[in-house]
């Protein structure tokens, strides 16, 4: 079975060709920095933050998961349902100590890559998940507490 990268930069490779952009182009319209899409398809970037992994994949009008190869796992992704609610319990737990709203399709990009993270180690890490919230809350516009909506994360 092939490593989640070698999915990553096949699938990027391919739409690429498909969509007749060059690594240039892409970073240009996904708004990353120079050589991001680059040192990914050279094998210096093992571990990608989430949003560049969200900026290529919408760029390139697809999911995070079908960027990875997961798509086609999907029934499988999260088979541990033990460790998904340990997962998502801790991601929400620490989620409640910012004060960063988090729209539903952003908390099942954190989820998911955390899940990801925790099915490789056979357990949850909590420091991946502190480190991946605070990769993709950077930037995040601050809000008071008062102002989150109940039903979002």
């Amino acid at each position: 079975m092939k490593k989640n990268d070698d999915h990553l930069k096949e699938n990027i490779q391919r739409l690429l060709e498909k969509h007749k952009l060059s690594m240039k182009g892409l970073e240009r319209k996904a708004g990353l920095k120079e050589k991001a899409v680059q040192n990914i398809l050279a094998g210096y970037s093992k571990q990608p933050q989430i949003g560049t992994l969200r900026s290529i994949a919408e760029t390139l009008g697809c999911t995070v998961s079908q960027l990875l190869g997961e798509d086609k796992l999907k029934g499988e992704l999260f088979k541990d349902l033990g460790l998904l609610r340990e997962v998502f319990s801790s991601l929400i737990e620490e989620l409640e100590k910012t004060t960063v709203h988090v729209t539903s399709k952003d908390f099942s990009y954190l989820l998911e890559a955390a899940y990801l993270d925790s099915q490789v180690n056979g357990e949850v890490d909590v420091d991946y998940i502190k480190l991946l919230l605070k990769r993709f809350l950077k930037g995040k516009k601050q809000i008071s507490p008062e102002s989150k909506d109940e039903k979002d994360c």
